[in-house]
């Protein structure tokens, strides 16, 4: 009894202890619920509909069989031209002669948007809010930023596209940050976030068809908190998608005025 009144007693004096007993028993319960609901309704896989297989191989949404299918880009596109070219030795970005003075990023997309499971990946992601689907992606990021060769990539930096604070708010999340972060995990790279701000609600470039619109649209919407810890970096810019290039033309600009070195955008998909 004494030992209770004690128990009691050290349970009410400190008002913190509340909050200590409330978020152990939330996080059993929350487990608790994430048990039942995969006992009734197991993740399946987007692609397949079969069952995944969390504890073995797979990702909570995705197969290891789907995610195999996803054909990976080869080599990295001009800005410029949208030829696609190979990096050169060295570090040296390979850009052909023509567009070398003009070409202040290069494009790296991991794999090709038309591709139906890539476009519902993204999707589900984005717009639906299935975090869960950041480790597939960024799994596509990793293999295809390795995959072309950039010489000495570990001197690189990594900056998500930053969203707008009033539709941070709305989504809940950063898909571009949640990307970037694992990235830069598997590949032991810096990530600078929050340096990278966008300073205009513009409208979003989905909503446009006109490329030109899509240009005027994102102009001058971004800048850099911090120059000094941009300049003289090699950075790589993240983001889900590149449609017209607008967006991630923009947030180069941005890192270039800051005094950022070589930059590569890394998407998952070019549209």
């Amino acid at each position: 009894m004494l030992w209770c009144v004690g128990s009691f007693s050290w349970f009410t004096d400190d008002p913190i202890n509340y909050h200590i007993i409330a978020n152990r028993v939330g996080k059993q319960f929350k487990s608790f619920a994430q048990h039942l609901e995969e006992l009734f309704f197991p993740p399946r896989c987007i692609g397949c509909a079969r069952i995944t297989k969390v504890e073995q191989y797979d990702w909570r949404f995705l197969c290891r069989a789907c995610f195999a299918s996803i054909p990976l880009q080869s080599g990295a596109i001009c800005s410029v031209c949208g030829r696609r070219f190979l990096f050169g030795k060295k570090g040296g970005f390979g850009i052909h002669s023509a567009c070398k003075k003009e070409c202040f990023y290069v494009l790296a997309a991991a794999a090709p948007y038309r591709f139906p499971l890539v476009r519902e990946i993204i999707s589900r992601y984005k717009y639906n809010g299935v975090k869960e689907l950041a480790l597939p992606l960024s799994e596509l990021l990793r293999a295809h930023l390795v995959g072309v060769g950039i010489p000495d990539l570990s001197i690189y930096s990594i900056a998500p596209v930053p969203l707008y604070e009033k539709r941070l708010r709305m989504r809940g999340f950063n898909q571009s940050l949640f990307l970037a972060e694992a990235v830069a995990t598997a590949l032991r790279l810096k990530v600078i976030g929050g340096n990278l701000v966008r300073i205009r609600n513009n409208k979003p470039q989905i909503t446009m068809r006109d490329w030109d619109m899509r240009r005027k649209n994102v102009i001058e919407c971004f800048r850099t908190r911090d120059a000094s810890e941009i300049a003289g970096r090699n950075m790589i810019i993240v983001d889900d998608v590149s449609t017209s290039g607008a967006t991630m033309s923009e947030a180069a600009k941005a890192l270039k005025r800051a005094g950022a070195r070589r930059i590569i955008g890394l998407v998952v998909a070019r549209g």
